[in-house]
């Protein structure tokens, strides 16, 4: 393999990590289920809408300011925490070793 092709890879495979690693995302609540709610992603994805994420988490600290239309800041837990229940005080199991899912979603605040 030619140097150039060997960095060309290593641009691609980081370039693919950092697409899948999924930190957060500007969202527009759609849905309201208690202490959690549907989100849809606000910024295009190749010019579409990027999938609705549904079930995810309201901290006790948005929920009066969460409300159907607002915008959302939507982070990701490093973990899968789908064991936990709100108000849970126990560790926590994972349930899985996914890393950095949209599964694993809760909203940080509200503009």
């Amino acid at each position: 393999m030619a140097q150039g092709q060997i960095w060309q890879f290593f641009d691609y495979f980081a370039r693919k990590i950092k697409r899948e690693t999924h930190v957060g995302y500007l969202c527009r609540v759609t849905a309201l289920y208690g202490s959690t709610c549907s989100v849809q992603p606000i910024d295009l994805d190749n010019g579409s809408k990027r999938s609705l994420l549904i079930d995810v988490w309201i901290p006790k600290h948005c929920r009066d300011d969460v409300k159907v239309g607002a915008s959302v800041a939507v982070s990701f837990f490093d973990r899968d925490v789908s064991d936990a229940g709100v108000g849970a005080t126990h560790d926590i199991e994972n349930g899985s070793d996914r890393l950095h899912s949209v599964n694993d979603a809760y909203i940080t605040g509200v503009f």
